[in-house]
């Protein structure tokens, strides 16, 4: 009997460290997960004039598809996201659009090879992040992508085009075609206070001297654009495989009016 209860105590004692260890890591993975929807406390208090213009025109669902980049990927996913994302190059001498992410000329799957693929393509929006807009393919650019939205009967307010360059989308927001300010990366809890206002204050500019609807970035700069730009309309994408988080992430920031749009990865 003293060996039986001996084993009993040992058996409880184990118990007991893996339960405590088991809350422990919980505890921390709960805080790391949790912190990256928090206010940093490296933000210097700051008000920024620059806002969005807001659009009369909104959009119906929320959640989006990432980098449907393929003529495959597009009729896989078409009927269960009317929101989908394309990376786009414009190229100048052949004055089309290609689809890449990345800077590739020999690629030759077009914008319109894409939207040829959507059946149902009246009833989707489309978020057209414009990897190469500058001021020598600005004009050109506008007005192919002008044509391509007669082309498909579309309307440009269904449309969102992001660049880098704000400035350069303010023509596009005139024409009508929704506009997302694609922000300089930051890094909230890594960045120093003073770099992260610098950095505020670069963006606070560009959107004082533009015309866009949106500003968009990472869910890890969400903290930062709402510190700093609390009022501005929002796009925001998180990428990664993890169902936990991504489910958290979509309660979280559904119930942010100012995140219009959450772009969410299916691969």
């Amino acid at each position: 009997m003293p060996y039986l209860s001996f084993q009993n105590k040992g058996k409880k004692r184990r118990f007991i460290f893996v339960f405590l260890l088991s809350v422990i890591i919980c505890l921390v993975f709960f805080i790391n997960w949790k912190k990256e929807l928090l206010l940093p406390v490296n933000v210097i208090s700051y008000t920024c004039e620059g806002n969005t213009v807001t659009s009369e025109h909104h959009f119906n669902e929320k959640i989006w598809l990432h980098r449907v980049n393929s003529i495959e990927k597009m009729k896989k996913f078409q009927d269960q996201y009317k929101g989908l994302e394309i990376d786009i190059q414009y190229h100048t001498s052949k004055d089309f659009f290609y689809v890449s992410h990345d800077t590739d000329s020999t690629i030759n799957l077009s914008l319109e090879d894409i939207f040829d693929a959507v059946t149902d393509i009246s009833n989707h929006y489309f978020w057209l992040d414009f990897k190469n807009l500058d001021k020598e393919n600005q004009f050109a650019s506008l007005q192919k992508l002008s044509d391509i939205t007669e082309k498909y009967h579309l309307f440009p307010y269904n449309i969102i085009v992001e660049s880098h360059d704000p400035l350069l989308l303010t023509d596009f927001t005139e024409y009508g075609f929704q506009t997302s300010y694609y922000m300089p990366w930051v890094k909230p809890y890594e960045d120093s206070k003073e770099s992260m206002l610098q950095m505020a204050k670069e963006i606070d500019e560009n959107l004082r001297n533009s015309k866009i609807n949106y500003i968009s970035g990472s869910y890890d700069q969400y903290v930062f654009m709402n510190a700093y730009f609390p009022k501005a309309q929002k796009l925001i994408w998180y990428v990664r495989n993890k169902p936990l988080k991504v489910s958290y992430l979509k309660k979280k920031l559904t119930k942010d009016d100012s995140v219009k749009v959450i772009l969410l990865s299916d691969d």
